[in-house]
């Protein structure tokens, strides 16, 4: 199922346990968007609490996913748990350095067996290295940015590269936002974290909408410290 489903009835506080035995169900696959951490708590709590709840990362241009479910291993809410087989992924900065415990692309450092080889319409292959190829010569990049853990070695999604926001030179994804935001629910009816440039000095900033119900508009100030508390 999609991210957006389980969240959906996170939202709607649908309990599926308080009116099913759901004995037979064993696993719960998620993909489309990042799952965030609040919705593992939600799954082990309302769905069922021995679920092996997976999410997975990948795309359909690869016909495959970089990293998803391992039954051998522990679920960490939050993560993906591991890398699949024989998908070399790693996490690197902009200047192409190897990260642990820090945000950034998600890319693949050798060939994988199902991987494109070029495109249709595209006799010289510009169209493809420019795809995938471009940042990192030689190096699979797929857009996608993440932090993969120090100690439990699980991947965490934080959404499109290309959407990064990166103000004062501190790279970092909407879905962070968004998964503090999404906390005031039934508050916050709707939001959109953008990023705005100067055409002048190049510097950016980041600029949050907010759609506030009637009734909490005067706790706008509270919205924004949480933020804060949460170092972004």
């Amino acid at each position: 199922c999609s991210a957006r489903y389980l969240t959906a009835l996170e939202e709607h506080q649908i309990s599926p346990r308080t009116h099913n035995k759901l004995q037979k169900l064993h696993t719960i696959l998620s993909t489309g968007s990042p799952l965030h951490s609040r919705i593992f708590d939600y799954v082990y709590q309302e769905i069922k609490a021995n679920v092996l709840l997976g999410s997975i990362t990948g795309g359909t241009d690869i016909i495959s996913c970089f990293a998803g479910v391992n039954p051998t291993l522990s679920v960490h809410r939050g993560e993906i748990q591991s890398p699949h087989l024989a998908m070399a992924i790693e996490c690197w900065s902009e200047e192409g350095i190897k990260l642990e415990g820090d945000s950034g692309e998600l890319v693949c450092v050798k060939p994988f067996p199902s991987m494109p080889v070029h495109f249709w319409n595209d006799p010289d292959g510009d169209k493809y290295r420019r795809a995938y190829f471009d940042k990192f010569p030689g190096i699979w990049n797929h857009s996608d940015f993440c932090l993969v853990h120090p100690v439990t070695r699980g991947i965490v999604m934080l959404g499109r590269s290309d959407g990064t926001l990166n103000p004062n030179g501190i790279r970092f994804g909407s879905a962070e936002i968004y998964s503090i935001v999404d906390q005031f629910k039934g508050e916050v009816l709707d939001s959109l974290c953008v990023a705005q440039r100067n055409s002048e000095t190049g510097n950016e900033r980041v600029i949050l909408f907010l759609k506030v119900s009637e009734t909490k508009k005067k706790r706008k100030a509270e919205y924004f410290s949480f933020i804060e508390m949460h170092n972004i």
